[in-house]
């Protein structure tokens, strides 16, 4: 198997333990809020996401080639690092809600906190910027049920607390999890 396919099984099954399977039904969680705002036009200076397959970060690709340097070039320093198992390294904007995982110098993914769930691996303010998964931007009301209707991406929800990109052929894919049917991170593997 791929890295890439193995960090996103870990993180599946993280989320899975993590955040518990909640009922054993598999249906949708109940108590819906309205769906995602469609995407807006962001303020100035805004950190703006947006994922249709690929990944761009205030309008420029973000991909496995990424450097470290290119990273901080477009985001700034981050408020600190964590050195993890082998050689990655986790880069964290904690006031922005979001986290960069570096391995030999170049970006294999990136987090965003949306409601924390406790997992240290992400930081615990919410995103301050704007990210929208193909033609929907989520927030901390996001539920897993506006997830699973964003057509662009195409998700597939095998459990209550988690739901992943179809295609496992894209060069980007995305994990989305929850807890207590609220959006608590958005995860990119790239």
């Amino acid at each position: 198997m791929r890295p890439d396919y193995l960090m996103c099984l870990s993180l599946a099954s993280y989320l899975l333990v993590a955040c518990g399977s909640g009922s054993a039904a598999s249906g949708p969680v109940s108590g819906a809020q309205p769906p995602a705002t469609a995407v807006e036009v962001p303020a100035q200076g805004e950190l703006v996401v947006h994922y249709a397959h690929e990944l761009s970060v205030s309008g420029q690709p973000l991909t496995h080639e990424t450097t470290s340097d290119e990273l901080i070039q477009r985001v700034g320093q981050p408020s600190r690092t964590v050195a993890n198992r082998g050689d990655e390294v986790s880069y964290f904007y904690d006031d922005a809600g979001m986290v960069f995982f570096v391995s030999d110098g170049r970006v294999g993914g990136v987090g965003f906190n949306f409601n924390w769930d406790g997992d240290e691996r992400f930081p615990s303010k919410a995103f301050t910027g704007t990210l929208s998964l193909g033609e929907r931007a989520v927030s901390i009301d996001t539920t897993r049920e506006d997830v699973d209707a964003i057509q662009e991406v195409g998700f597939t929800c095998p459990a209550p607390v988690i739901c992943a990109s179809e295609d496992r052929n894209a060069r980007v894919k995305v994990t989305v999890g929850f807890k207590d049917g609220k959006l608590t991170q958005v995860f990119f593997i790239l």
